[in-house]
């Protein structure tokens, strides 16, 4: 299948393409490539367990999103909405969530 990652701000602006069989597999891929995920919808996302260590989500849309268990450090996540996001148990050590909005956020663990 292929999957097409939108930015917030313009939904018709595709930031990363890919073929996978899950989002969350794409998602792993554009960070590993060094894909430029600023201000990406990934709203509702399952990226549960995965690494995004050093990835720039800033002004990102992962609200409702479930990032149980993702490691996050040195993730760039300034301006992002995290509102009504799973961050349980999430590793965010270095992670920048200067003017990030967190409001409903699950940080237990975190």
């Amino acid at each position: 299948m292929n999957y097409k990652i939108y930015s917030r701000w313009n939904g018709t602006k595709v930031l990363f393409e890919r073929e996978g069989t899950t989002l969350r597999e794409v998602v792993i891929a554009a960070v590993e490539s060094g894909a430029n995920l600023r201000g990406a919808n990934l709203r509702g996302a399952d990226l549960s367990g995965t690494y995004l260590g050093g990835a720039d989500l800033s002004g990102a849309n992962l609200g409702g999103a479930d990032l149980s268990g993702t490691y996050l450090s040195g993730a760039d996540l300034s301006g992002a909405n995290l509102g009504g996001a799973d961050l349980s148990g999430t590793y965010l050590c270095g992670a920048d969530l200067s003017g990030a909005y967190l409001g409903g956020a699950d940080l237990s663990g975190a």
